[in-house]
């Protein structure tokens, strides 16, 4: 706690997220502790403590504490926050007035930066015309890089898979 005190960024994140989750030998749980942990973090700059605090307000129940979480995330650049913060939009939780045009701009922005959920997302707009201009090539587009890492996913383990029973068969 001494580094956390004293501002260290990712000691206010560590203990945060102990806090938030309870760890018995370290901390006992304590939420609100762990919120005020990570709100620190998250002021100092590190983009991920505002998405826990988003995340853990959504699972709790507290949507509309949550957007403001996810917004702050969002606009510092965490990827999770900006694809959770599209789908807020795009259901109208949380307070917010459903808005897939905000939405996809989410996603397109978590996209950029190769957030897989938020370039699925990004096509089905695109495929639907959901807040952008119905493009199913551009949707079929966005989705072909990911469809070829999981095909090759896929190959890795049949692979795998092939030679273990070539290895159990070889070996009696």
């Amino acid at each position: 706690t001494l580094a956390a005190e004293h501002g260290h960024t990712t000691a206010q994140y560590t203990l945060g997220q102990l806090y938030l989750n309870g760890n018995g030998t370290i901390v006992a749980l304590n939420p609100n502790k762990g919120i005020e942990w990570l709100s620190k973090a998250a002021d100092n700059g590190n983009n991920d403590a505002a998405y826990v605090i988003a995340t853990f307000l959504n699972h709790s129940g507290e949507k509309v504490s949550a957007v403001e979480w996810y917004k702050k995330g969002a606009m510092s650049g965490n990827t999770d926050a900006q694809h959770d913060l599209g789908v807020y939009y795009f259901n109208g939780w949380g307070g917010l007035e459903q808005d897939r045009e905000t939405a996809a701009s989410w996603y397109q922005r978590a996209a950029n930066n190769g957030h897989e959920g938020a370039i699925m997302k990004l096509a089905d707009c695109y495929e639907n015309g959901w807040g952008v201009e119905k493009d199913r090539k551009h949707a079929t587009k966005c989705k072909r890089p990911i469809a070829a890492r999981t095909v090759s996913v896929a190959n890795a383990w049949v692979l795998t898979a092939v030679l273990l029973i070539v290895a159990a068969i070889c070996n009696g």
